[in-house]
């Protein structure tokens, strides 16, 4: 059996703390703003869980570009939202 090293072990205890962290920012969000507050804080959830699964799947690197793309695209989305682009 393949020993993991304590930096992978580490990294995965912290996405999964910070999925979790997700699900609760998204209760508060829910209760704050309604059903869409509690949307936005589950697939936020989700996608840092999904970040652990493709690390798990395919490597600590590819996982890393993903989420680096990921939270490019959030930021442009949410540069975009603020700016009036989107209807909401």
């Amino acid at each position: 059996m393949q020993e993991q090293g304590p930096d992978r072990v580490e990294i995965g205890r912290v996405l999964r703390l910070a999925g979790l962290f997700g699900l609760a920012t998204g209760a508060v969000w829910g209760l704050a703003f309604g059903w869409r507050g509690l949307a936005l804080g589950v697939v936020g959830a989700a996608g840092v869980l999904g970040i652990f699964v493709l690390a798990r799947l395919f490597g600590l690197r590819i996982a890393l570009l993903v989420a680096t793309l990921a939270v490019f695209l959030l930021l442009m989305f949410g540069a975009s939202n603020a700016a009036g682009e989107w209807p909401g």
